[in-house]
C-alpha cells in the first residue's frame, strides 16, 4: 500500500471488499463485515504503526481458526459496529482517506486478534508460574513470540526467544573477547537504561 496507490480487488463482487465511497470494511480489517459466514478473509492490508509481517501472522492464524470452525465472527451488526467505531477513531486521529479504516496500533491489534484464538498471554495466571518471563513481557520489548506462549499453535522456543532477544540485539555490539554480555559491564548498564527509557 504505497503512497498514491489505491486499493482494487478486481476479481471480487462489488462491494465485498470496498464501498462505493471508497471506505474498507472489513471486521478487524481481516472479515469483510457484510459476510455473515466468514468465508473471506483478507490478509496483510493494513497500515500498522509497527511491523506487518506479525500483524499479518496473527491475521493469518486467526482465518485459519475461522475456517476451521473453532472460532465464529460475530453478527453483522456487530461487525459493522467494530468497523464503525475503528473508523470514527481514526478520523479523529488522522486526516480523511479512503485507507484510514485499516490504520492499527501494532500492539493493541495484535493483541485483540490473539485475544480471538486465545493465544494471548494470561499474565495472572503466568505471575504464579513464570514472573522473570511475565517480567520480560511487560517491560521488555513486545515481540510476535509472545503469541506464541500458548495455543493454537505454541512454540516450544517461544520462551526462550523472549528471554534472550536483548541478548540477541546486543551481541553484534560485544567485544570479541567477552564471553558473555554479562561480562561487559558497560553493556548492562547501557542495556538497563534502554530498558528504562525506551521499553
Amino acid at each position: 500500500m504505497a503512497t498514491g496507490y489505491k486499493s482494487k480487488f478486481p476479481f471480487l463482487e462489488n462491494g465485498v471488499v470496498i464501498q462505493k465511497e471508497g471506505r474498507i470494511d472489513r471486521y478487524k480489517c481481516v472479515f469483510p463485515a457484510q459476510l455473515q459466514h466468514g468465508t473471506l478473509a483478507v490478509i496483510a492490508s493494513v497500515l500498522p504503526f509497527g511491523p506487518g509481517f506479525p500483524v499479518a501472522e496473527q491475521q493469518v492464524r486467526w482465518a485459519v481458526q475461522v475456517f476451521a470452525g473453532k472460532c465464529k465472527p460475530p453478527s453483522i451488526k456487530v461487525m459493522f459496529k467494530e468497523v464503525n467505531d475503528r473508523y470514527n477513531k481514526n478520523l479523529k486521529r488522522y486526516a480523511p482517506s479512503e485507507k484510514m479504516s485499516l490504520r492499527i496500533d501494532y500492539i493493541q491489534y495484535c493483541d485483540d486478534i490473539a485475544s480471538e484464538i486465545g493465544a494471548k498471554p494470561n499474565l495472572v495466571k503466568m505471575f504464579f508460574t513464570d514472573r522473570r518471563l511475565v517480567f520480560k513481557l511487560i517491560f521488555g520489548p513486545s515481540l510476535s513470540y509472545q503469541y506464541r506462549l500458548q495455543e493454537p499453535h505454541s512454540w516450544d522456543g517461544a520462551r526462550e526467544a523472549i528471554m534472550t532477544a536483548e541478548d540477541r540485539v546486543l551481541y553484534p555490539l560485544m567485544k570479541e573477547n567477552s564471553k558473555t554480555i554479562e561480562e561487559n559491564k558497560f553493556l548492562v548498564i547501557i542495556r538497563k537504561i534502554l530498558i528504562m527509557f525506551f521499553y
